[in-house]
């Protein structure tokens, strides 16, 4: 998975890997909040390319995932993240 393939969604915000790590080091993917009601597949997409963006060591540690609730269409974006989450559990471990 290519950065132009899903341009749109990155160009989106959908989700972020700010570089930032928790205090056990595993890398952090915020999903920041969004006016609109995220696609499914779109959230699959770009978990699966921050993967593949990430060092192989970090992948090891595993991510933590940071759901930012402010906004009107939260509590809609919440359960389509959780279920990427996942789906992509089983090529994105330790979720």
């Amino acid at each position: 998975l290519k950065a132009e393939d899903i341009a749109h969604v990155l160009r989106d915000g959908v989700a972020l890997l700010p570089g930032s790590r928790d205090r056990t080091g595993r890398a952090i993917i915020v999903f920041p909040p969004k006016e609109h009601q995220l696609n499914s597949d779109n959230i699959r997409n770009i978990l699966r390319y921050l993967h593949t963006v990430t060092a192989d060591d970090t992948k090891e540690l595993g991510f933590t995932v940071i759901i930012d609730m402010r906004g009107k269409h939260a509590s809609n974006n919440v359960r389509p993240i959780l279920k990427s989450i996942n789906v992509s559990s089983w090529r994105i471990p330790r979720f």
